[in-house]
């Protein structure tokens, strides 16, 4: 029977949780809680599952919950982490168009090469959070910064709030 730490297993992936299975009153029928550390005898055993696994995992009421809850709450960040730095590319592809260094007019306000960078910093996963300041090939990588010199770049130049979804 293979054990995992609870936040080794929520590194995989997101959890579902499939039900509970009544062990019953007799401690012979108990199970034991698959949770590494754990190894708790178990009535009431969580039965819960990696998404896109076949495998059930069998686990205590205490650490089901538990599993459910950091696997939610991990998840849910990853996934508002991602759709921001979409926002934040889209946003940078969008004026980088103009803001192009050979502009003959002089309408820049970022630049085309700090875009780029900015750009290759949000595909390659290396930005800040906004508690750090942090410069890359000296450009900030801090997320307010960043949001802050898009939000006035798009000023400069006419662009309106960047709408997503379909048809947009």
């Amino acid at each position: 029977m293979t054990r995992l730490t609870l936040r080794r297993m929520v590194r995989w992936g997101p959890w579902s949780f499939l039900g509970v299975d009544d062990k019953g009153r007799s401690h012979d029928s108990w199970e034991r809680c698959e949770v590494e550390n754990c190894g708790q005898e178990i009535r009431y055993v969580h039965v819960c599952q990696l998404d896109g696994e076949a495998h059930q995992w069998r686990i205590g009421s205490t650490c089901g919950p538990t599993l459910m809850q950091i696997s939610d709450e991990e998840w849910n960040a990853a996934v508002k982490h991602a759709d921001r730095d979409l926002r934040l590319l889209l946003r940078a592809q969008r004026l980088l168009t103009f803001e192009h260094a050979d502009d003959p007019w002089g309408t820049t306000f970022l630049g085309s090469d700090w875009l780029e960078e900015i750009i290759e910093l949000i595909q390659t996963g290396s930005l800040d959070g906004p508690t750090r300041m942090k410069k890359h090939h000296g450009h900030p990588t801090d997320l307010r910064v960043i949001q802050g010199r898009l939000r006035n770049a798009e000023k400069h130049h006419g662009l309106r709030k960047l709408q997503m979804g379909a048809g947009r």
